[in-house]
């Protein structure tokens, strides 16, 4: 359906903005077979998967994050101004950090280090953590 659509289509269609033709280019790669994701992601071939989306223009480390995290890979926090400002509230007592340095409290979680971040948030929004 994506690439049945112009990129002014799909733009009019989904307020994509800049990102139109990134997920024009994500939607041509896996339908011409070069982006295999699900199939790299069985293969436990992380490495890969970070490479190939690298290689996209428009694709960063908050991007490839979020969807390694969507094919079963905990091992990052994807890191957007969101979570960067909740992390500096509930861990660094607001005071500035990189995204770096933010999710280091969540480093001793190693390759679940999201699904930790994502249970303490959880936590939180149910006051299970931090009650008053």
């Amino acid at each position: 359906m994506i690439l049945k659509l112009s990129p002014d289509e799909l733009s009019r269609r989904v307020p994509l903005g800049y990102r139109t033709e990134t997920i024009r280019t994500i939607a041509r790669l896996t339908l011409d077979g070069k982006l295999p994701l699900d199939k790299w992601a069985s293969d436990a071939t992380c490495a890969r998967i970070k490479k190939a989306l690298r290689e996209i223009p428009g694709v960063g480390t908050y991007c490839i994050n979020h969807m390694l995290v969507l094919l079963g890979y905990y091992a990052d926090i994807p890191v957007d101004c969101e979570v960067l400002k909740y992390l500096r509230d509930t861990h660094f007592g607001g005071k500035p950090v990189s995204a770096k340095i933010a999710v280091e409290p969540f480093d001793k979680y190693g390759e679940w280090k999201f699904l930790a971040y994502k249970c303490e948030r959880i936590g939180r929004r149910l006051n299970y953590i931090d009650k008053d």
